[in-house]
């Protein structure tokens, strides 16, 4: 990401081996987010490395390495065409990475891009589940709405067995799975 940077964000297996290294920019890591900038500051050890030997190693040991790539190439402008256009399960764990790192704010236009981009965005119930999924992570209200929406006129009322077979859901509220099939059932009742 960053030839001169001085974080190595390494990421590791479920067995402890490292899977990636991601040499990054402090800067843009702590304009990006509050989270990394806290751990970059001085009251972390991380942030007291960065300034004793001007590099520092930050262990994420439970992220995703291909989502964090995608979500640094585009922090640090080395985004291409493939990242404009993602799965709706993909853009789900986009979604929880930014929420986890408070990247929202920061990568704000490219949610936008990334919802009207969707990849194979169709009516089954785990894309959809997957898409209201993120919209709540990112906190966009509007496209929570629409997708909601969009859920409840194609979902039918099975719709909550499928979302429980699929672990990235269990994340979601039960409250937004209760809403959705109560207006669901009002739209088939009715």
């Amino acid at each position: 990401m960053d030839p001169v940077g001085e974080v190595t964000l390494r990421l590791s297996g479920p067995c402890g081996e490292v899977d990636r290294d991601f040499r990054v920019s402090a800067n843009v890591l702590r304009l990006a987010s509050p989270v990394f900038t806290r751990m970059l500051g001085t009251s972390f050890c991380e942030g007291q490395r960065l300034l004793s030997e001007k590099s520092s190693i930050i262990e994420l040991g439970d992220d995703q390495p291909a989502v964090m790539e995608s979500i640094l190439r585009v922090l640090h402008f080395s985004s291409n065409s493939a990242d404009r256009v993602m799965t709706p399960e993909q853009l789900a764990q986009v979604a929880i990475h930014c929420d986890k790192y408070d990247f929202t704010r920061a990568l704000g236009p490219w949610v936008t891009t990334w919802f009207r981009n969707v990849r194979g965005a169709s009516s089954d119930a785990k894309g959809l589940g997957l898409q209201i999924l993120a919209a709540y992570m990112f906190g966009d209200c509007s496209e929570f709405r629409d997708i909601s929406r969009a859920a409840v006129l194609q979902l039918s009322l099975m719709f909550p067995m499928k979302w429980k077979e699929e672990a990235l859901l269990s994340i979601l509220p039960m409250s937004v799975t209760s809403k959705c099939k109560t207006y669901l059932t009002r739209i088939h009742y009715d």
